[in-house]
């Protein structure tokens, strides 16, 4: 299970790191359609991902409960 959490936890802040600049517009030309185009598919992922991103971090909220619990 300690695994299984590390791994999750490890995907959700690949996920969030990804998205996360792809969606920043900072330094980038938004003159170029491609680019917009980029920041909002970003954007969209995470919208579209919303709920399963939701329900992965309240399983992990309750799998690192359950371990600190029984002390690991």
């Amino acid at each position: 299970m300690f695994k299984h959490v590390q791994k999750k936890i490890e995907s959700s802040q690949a996920f969030m790191k990804d998205t996360h600049s792809g969606s920043v517009v900072k330094d980038k030309d938004l003159s170029d359609v491609k680019t917009l185009i980029g920041v909002k598919d970003c954007v969209m992922r995470v919208y579209d991902e919303n709920d399963a991103t939701m329900l992965i971090l309240d399983q992990l909220d309750e799998s690192l409960k359950f371990l600190a619990a029984n002390g690991l």
